[in-house]
């Protein structure tokens, strides 16, 4: 009995492996599984491309919103420059006819006066370097680098407007103490 027991269990055991071994074959299965990714294969391909011209006219169209954002850029630092530049010769102007009726030392007048005009000076060079700028061809500057030289330009009008109300508050000052002091003398 312990033979034939020992028998059943090896009988057993080796046919529990043999099932293990076989192989499961189903061409139909195999064939439709093969056409089904040669399908999803050509879907992904296609997908792909677009994803490809997709992402060229994103390309396309970032490059043209940073030359349109360059652009504004550009404008807004010609009109600031514009701005200062204008309000500088008005206050030259201005300032200049005030400085001779107010003024009570010919000499101070002169060189507040000279000192002004060199200032309109350097607006008058900073106005023509921005036609130039703004010239087509002239620098054959990228827009960056014109955007850096106007911001150069805007800086410099900005150091001209401290200076001159500098001047201004000097000159103010100087008029006023000669004032008080022809006052005291003519008492």
């Amino acid at each position: 009995m312990k033979k034939l027991l020992i028998l059943f269990v090896i009988a057993f055991s080796y046919a529990i492996s043999i099932k293990a071994q076989m192989v499961v074959s189903d061409p139909n299965m195999l064939a439709a599984s093969v056409q089904s990714w040669g399908d999803q294969l050509k879907q992904a391909q296609q997908s792909f491309k677009q994803m490809q011209e997709q992402t060229k006219f994103l390309q396309d169209a970032s490059e043209a919103l940073k030359k349109i954002n360059a652009s504004i850029s550009t404008l807004k630092s010609v009109k600031s420059l514009v701005d200062q530049q204008t309000q500088l010769v008005s206050f030259f102007s201005s300032e200049i006819g005030r400085a001779k009726n107010e003024s009570v030392n010919y000499e101070a007048t002169t060189a507040y006066v000279k000192r002004l005009n060199n200032m309109q000076e350097r607006i008058i060079t900073n106005t023509a370097y921005l036609t130039q700028l703004l010239s087509d061809g002239i620098f054959n500057l990228t827009d960056g680098e014109r955007l850096r030289e106007l911001r150069t330009l805007e800086q410099d009008n900005g150091n001209v407007i401290t200076a001159a109300m500098k001047e201004k508050e000097k000159f103010d000052t100087m008029n006023a103490q000669l004032k008080e002091i022809n006052r005291l003398m003519n008492k």
